[in-house]
């Protein structure tokens, strides 16, 4: 049932551009490499707690609560900010992309976990257009210095005009998952340059 509103979105986009209209309401947009490391809202202090209705890059704060947290308070993967998505508690964030269905995506992302407090091993779900993979990251031996990121990726067939990334965290307490540097990229990440 979703193909023929797919056609109709399509043609009517068709129909604004022979009019002239070429700009719709602002949505990612997956065209090669898409990229956020979460630097905007660029914070004033160490840690900053972010609640549900907000939002970071374009990221939707939902459910609960997250921190994004500077390098001065721990090491980011990439840049000078990443996300914990525990502030008071488990909390997630999601944004909607704009692709192309029947054509293959791949998320990547660098994965650690906040190394102050809670059960070592952070769990995190994250959703995709229905889907979902399950990822821990245990934090022994981790510290705010020396967070031990590592790369995780996950590939789809999108199945509409639209797919919808979820990151949610399974982490009890103020003490979650914590990512950073997500990529969005048309087929696969490797050898794709950031635009």
């Amino acid at each position: 049932m979703r193909r023929p509103l797919a056609a109709a979105v399509t043609a009517a986009v068709a129909a604004l551009m022979v009019l002239g209209v070429d700009a719709l309401p602002a949505q990612a947009v997956v065209t090669g490499v898409t990229t956020s490391g979460f630097e905007e809202p660029a914070i004033g202090t160490p840690v900053q707690e972010f609640g549900g209705g907000q939002y970071l890059e374009g990221w939707e704060v939902y459910p609960g609560t997250v921190d994004v947290v500077g390098q001065d308070y721990w090491q980011a993967a990439d840049g000078a900010q990443s996300v914990d998505l525990n502030g008071s508690g488990p909390g997630g964030i999601s944004q909607k992309f704009e692709v192309v269905p029947n054509e293959w995506y791949e998320l990547r992302f660098s994965l650690a976990g906040n190394p102050e407090g809670g059960l070592a091993e952070k769990r995190l779900g994250v959703f995709v257009d229905g889907g979902y993979e399950l990822y821990s990251f245990d934090t022994t031996g981790h510290s705010g210095s020396e967070m031990g990121y590592r790369t995780e990726s996950l590939r789809w067939l999108a199945d509409d005009a639209d797919s919808e990334v979820i990151f949610r965290s399974f982490s009890q307490g103020p003490w979650g998952p914590v990512i950073d540097n997500v990529r969005f990229c048309v087929t696969s990440c490797e050898d794709q340059e950031v635009a």
